[in-house]
Order: C-alpha cells, then structure tokens, then sequence
C-alpha cells in the first residue's frame, strides 16, 4: 500500500510541473503577442506573403492565359498555311492527273504514251505539331502520307520512264519496262484520284474552321486548354467541297488568258515491217 501511494504521489507531482510549464510559456507568448514591435513585423510578414501568394497565382495564371493564348494562334496560322500550301498542290495535282488521263488514252497496241514530266506535289512537314483540332490532324497526316507516297511514285516511274528513253536510243527498249509501265500508270491514275480527293476534304475542313468564330473559340480555349471542337458536319464539309470544287472549274471569261502548263511526252509506236 505504501508503494502504491509513492508512486501516485509522484504522478501527482510531475503532473503540477507540466502545467506550470505551460502556464509561464502561454503567458510568455501572450506577452509578445502584445508587443507593438511584433506586432509590426508579424504583419508586415503576413502582409508580404499574402502579396507575395496572390502574386504568384494571378501572375501564373496570366502566363498561363498567354501560353494558351500563343498556341491558339499558332494553331490558327497553321491552319491559315495549310490552306495555302494546298492550292498549288491541287493545281499541280489537276496538272499530273490530265497528263495521265492524256498518257492513258493514247496507249493502246499500236502506242504507248510516256509522260516526261511530273509536278511534284510540295507539302510542309511536322504542321500537326502546331494543331489543336484532333480531326484535323488525322486528316493532315493522311493527307501528308499521301502526297508523300504519290511523290515517291512519281520519281519511281521517272527511273523507268529514264531507263525506257535510253533503251530506245539504242534501239532495244525492255518490254518488260514497257509493261510494267503501263500497269504502273494505271494504279498511278487511281491514287492521284484519291489523293485530290483527301487534299479537297482537308482544303474545305480549313475553310469550314476559319469561318468559326474566332472570338468565342479562342476564349473558350483560353479558359478550358485542351483541343479545340469544330463542330462540323459531314453536309457543311460536303457543301463547302462542292462549292471549292464549282470555283476551281469555272469557265474563263471571253478575253481571260488561261494558265498554260506544258507536259513532254514520248510516244512509242509499233512499227509492223514485212519482210519478203
């Protein structure tokens, strides 16, 4: 019983020390809180970090606003360039195709038509980087794949059409080439077909974003980030195709001077000799 009693008479004890502890250290702050001295600088201290913290937010947020703000026209420029990028590609694209339709109904038994030149199809690189529309990128890339590969055919089928020319000026052209040549000009016919239509629906697509309004896309952008949303549908997309594909061929005026291109071509003929 009486180490019982020791034991919580200390408990006791050392319990009134703890509290007497707190009591001095809460009146020693108490003491300070009351200072004027500290008082100036723990506002001034608050004050600054509040500045500083407010600062800080609207200042990342305005950065932020005019990063958004930067891509949105980068985007928009980007569109703007494929727009023009794209008018000389379908110009030479008509021009490739009206000489293949031309090399085409020339070849027969008796002849075949090799065309000497094809206008290459220039197109910039790397532009679905700089775009905001996931649609527009998907038609871009097809469409850059495309010209790229109708590019490649076309120095593909100037070798042969090279190897042909120096065949012939020593009097032994290949049939084989011949052949291969010919079969080669007709798959060639229908990806040039293809590829003027994906350029047109990528030609009419830009057409369609920039007659959104500017304002309210490039606002809602700058707020939410993420992709821009064209809602265009497929009758807007194909009205706008029909209406560019009306302009590209209308009639010329009496008095108008045509655009001229110039396409060489070889033709080969079949020369039957009988002999006695």
């Amino acid at each position: 019983m009486k180490f019982l009693y020791s034991t919580a008479s200390a408990s006791i004890s050392v319990t009134n020390n703890v509290s007497s502890i707190f009591t001095v250290n809460f009146k020693q702050i108490e003491a300070l809180l009351n200072n004027n001295a500290f008082q100036i600088i723990l506002s001034a201290f608050f004050g600054g970090f509040f500045a500083g913290l407010f600062a800080y937010i609207f200042e990342s947020k305005r950065r932020s606003n005019e990063k958004r703000s930067d891509k949105y026209y980068e985007h928009r420029n980007t569109i703007v360039q494929i727009e023009h990028e794209l008018i000389p590609v379908r110009v030479n694209m008509s021009r490739n195709i009206s000489s293949i339709n031309e090399a085409i109904e020339n070849t027969n038994e008796n002849n075949i038509r090799l065309i000497l030149r094809f206008y290459k199809l220039v197109f910039s690189t790397g532009l679905s980087l700089r775009l905001l529309n996931l649609d527009l990128i998907n038609i871009y890339s097809e469409t850059y794949s495309l010209l790229q590969s109708i590019n490649a055919d076309f120095e593909y089928i100037g070798d042969i059409i090279k190897a042909l020319q120096n065949e012939i000026n020593n009097g032994k052209p290949d049939v084989n080439k011949l052949n291969m040549y010919k079969i080669f000009l007709t798959n060639l016919k229908k990806d040039c077909d293809k590829t003027d239509k994906k350029t047109l629906e990528l030609l009419s697509f830009c057409q369609c974003a920039i007659n959104i309004d500017d304002i309210k896309m490039k606002n809602l952008f700058i707020k939410k980030g993420g992709q821009i949303n064209y809602k265009i549908s497929k009758k807007d997309l194909n009205k706008k195709s029909n209406s560019t594909e009306k302009q590209e061929n209308l009639p010329y005026k009496n008095g108008e001077e045509r655009p001229k291109f110039v396409t060489p071509y070889l033709d080969i003929k079949k020369v039957i000799i009988n002999v006695r």
